[in-house]
């Protein structure tokens, strides 16, 4: 499929990073622009299109193998891996953060090692943490469990040159923070520069009514950035959020991350995907010329 869409560009203002498939059934996010569903032909297509990277989560949990040949596609083509989940979709529902056993703690601290190992190899900065907690639980005793948790593995991360980022959402039954603002008071209480927090703009406009509003708030916080328009987690410039002014700020403040797009689609149409493309460009293009606007008219 050769289109408009699909010719070679590099010039993004930030450096945006698709998905491989990020939730069941892990469909890739350009399925039908590439040249087929495969990785390879996902990661030409990134290539072309003068992406930075790639995000594929769940990579950690899919063996030695899968983890050796995504590096390794990665480094041949100058890619950047995008963030790394520490464990397994089936595990990630035990609640193990809010946990002071021995047991739970070992597991944790193995599984977290393990993510962070993964990370290093295939080049990526940060292992995403989606902590659960015991509905039924104490909710303080479960917040010091965290804290402490957070700070040991945070450790381990910061051993290996890796960055822990903690996502607030409402998507996941039992989820310990279901507040941005909980996460970040539970960072500035471990103070530990190995944790942080993953700013994923379709989850926060869920807890806050203003986006531009917690971005400022939790600036000093975010490790990584994440890309999905509301309602229904669609392409930016598809919903409701005003995606232009939160990029331009991005690359007014000089961030240099990966800005990920885990995010689907509008409706179910081919055709989608090359307009979601454009769109990015265009927000991508006005947000750069809204910054310089901005500095031109001080």
């Amino acid at each position: 499929m050769s289109t408009s869409g699909s010719t070679t560009s590099s010039s993004w203002h930030l450096r945006y990073a698709p998905h491989v498939g990020y939730l069941p059934p892990f469909t890739p996010l350009f399925a039908n622009l590439a040249k087929g569903p495969s990785l390879e032909a996902q990661i030409e297509f990134a290539v072309e299109q003068g992406f930075a990277g790639i995000l594929s989560p769940w990579i950690s949990s899919q063996g030695d193998g899968a983890v050796r040949a995504f590096g390794a596609l990665l480094k041949a083509n100058h890619l950047e891996a995008g963030c790394v989940v520490y464990t397994s979709m089936e595990q990630v529902m035990q609640p193990l953060w809010v946990s002071d056993a021995s047991a739970d703690r070992e597991s944790l601290f193995k599984q977290i090692e393990s993510a962070a190992d993964t990370a290093s190899e295939i080049g990526s900065h940060v292992v995403a943490i989606l902590a659960v907690g015991e509905p039924d639980g104490d909710r303080e005793e479960q917040l010091a469990n965290f804290s402490e948790n957070l700070s040991r593995a945070a450790d381990v991360a910061a051993e290996r040159g890796i960055v822990l980022g903690v996502e607030p959402m409402l998507a996941l039954p039992d989820v310990l923070f279901r507040s941005a603002m909980g996460v970040a008071d539970a960072l500035r209480s471990v103070n530990h520069p190995s944790a942080r927090m993953i700013f994923d703009t379709g989850h926060i406009a869920q807890m806050e009514r203003d986006l531009l509003g917690a971005q400022e708030l939790f600036r000093d916080l975010v490790c990584l950035y994440q890309l999905a328009d509301e309602p229904g987690r669609t392409e930016p410039g598809s919903g409701t959020l005003e995606f232009a002014p939160f990029l331009a700020r991005l690359m007014d403040e000089g961030y240099d991350g990966l800005v990920e797009l885990e995010h689907g689609w509008s409706r179910e149409d081919p055709a989608i995907e090359e307009t979601g493309l454009n769109l990015l460009r265009q927000l991508d293009s006005r947000a750069f010329d809204d910054g310089n606007a901005k500095v031109a008219g001080k």
